[in-house]
């Protein structure tokens, strides 16, 4: 006697995809399965919007950063100064910890885009979101590449008892300024794709 194999019985469950009777009117299945998925899409989209209000909470912390560093390029003016009580080792090890910090930051904040960026993808929008959530992705990168710079000061700032404590402190003033800028420019970004991500989510 021949036994039914679980595979022979699958044909049979392919055979029967819808389970109503012949003329019944599936209209109302239909609505209920789109309304399905315009809310798991509404979901998606208010949680990418929530996403993006807490990478603005990291651009935030890294304005505290860059307010810390601006009170170290102040110090650093005056390490080449005879009576200095602060050396190019304790500066370099301040700035270590600055840039760890930010680093820690930056990393929280990419993450956070990238996954928007991810789910902007995945989900039925028009090309300024899509443009935007690039848009974004590419400036966190511009920020990776400032707090790159902050670490190469942090590398000379052990010789600046010995050559112009004056040079370091222009340097970390460009980084400053050049970290503000593009945290504005960051802010607007995400402030705009917030936006247009509710916007979206409103209209699901």
């Amino acid at each position: 006697m021949h036994t039914p194999t679980h595979n022979a019985a699958h044909p049979a469950v392919q055979a029967e995809p819808c389970l109503h009777a012949p003329g019944t009117d599936t209209s109302r299945c239909t609505c209920a399965l789109g309304a399905h998925v315009s809310t798991l899409q509404t979901a998606a989209l208010l949680a990418a919007a929530e996403l993006v209000l807490q990478a603005e909470d990291d651009t935030e912390g890294l304005r505290t950063v860059v307010r810390a560093y601006r009170a170290v390029q102040a110090m650093v003016g005056y390490t080449d100064h005879p009576h200095a009580l602060v050396t190019g080792d304790d500066l370099a090890a301040l700035l270590g910890t600055l840039n760890d910090a930010m680093s820690a930051r930056l990393t929280a904040m990419g993450t956070k885009v990238d996954t928007v960026r991810a789910a902007v993808r995945r989900t039925p929008m028009d090309g300024q979101a899509v443009r935007l959530a690039a848009d974004a992705s590419d400036q966190a990168e511009s920020l990776g590449t400032v707090r790159d710079a902050y670490g190469a000061v942090q590398h000379l700032a052990p010789y600046a008892e010995h050559a112009s404590g004056a040079g370091l402190s222009a340097a970390l003033q460009l980084l400053n300024d050049a970290m503000c800028e593009r945290l504005a420019t960051m802010d607007e970004q995400l402030d705009a794709l917030h936006a247009a991500l509710r916007g979206k989510a409103g209209a699901a």
